[in-house]
């Protein structure tokens, strides 16, 4: 008995540790339990892009997700793009929104602002970058976290 409690004791905390949910059927038969899907984290290096991390920690203080999950169709980017545009002239400053037009969490309701156009490209090497590096496909998940690294320091780890 006191080998077989530990054993039950492990079995127990991975079971309910990667279970996503534990419901019953429709039907109250069946017990399913899905698996949680690991999500990489996408490291934002703030201090190579200030304006651009200021409008992404607004909105995650105002709630806004920080898990998000990409989309690679191109038309519900353009709709997720027109659903958020930024007001004002453009100047020389690129439309940023948070959450991304690139996510299923973007489109109406994201925060926007304008940033120098460098911050956004920058923004956007390192999420493809990173999108590449960690195989994130179409509805692939991922988190957001603002860093605090010059980004000269952690080069491929973006």
């Amino acid at each position: 008995m006191k080998v077989l409690l530990p054993f039950v004791c492990v079995v127990l905390f991975v079971a309910f540790t990667t279970a996503d949910s534990v419901e019953d059927s429709a039907d109250g038969t069946e017990l399913s339990l899905e698996k949680r899907q690991t999500c990489p984290t996408l490291t934002l290096p703030c201090p190579n892009m200030l304006a651009l991390c200021a409008n992404i920690r607004q909105a995650i203080n105002d709630g806004k997700p920080t898990l998000l999950h990409r989309i690679t169709n191109l038309s519900a980017i353009k709709k997720n793009k027109r659903l958020s545009q930024c007001g004002g002239v453009a100047a020389d400053g690129a439309c940023t929104r948070y959450p991304f037009a690139m996510t299923r969490e973007g489109g109406t309701g994201a925060a926007t602002t304008r940033v120098p156009q460098g911050e956004n490209g920058f923004l956007r090497t390192a999420v493809f970058t990173f999108y590449e590096t960690n195989s994130i496909g179409n509805g692939g998940c991922f988190n957001v976290v603002l860093g605090t690294w010059p980004i000269e320091r952690e080069i491929g780890k973006v």
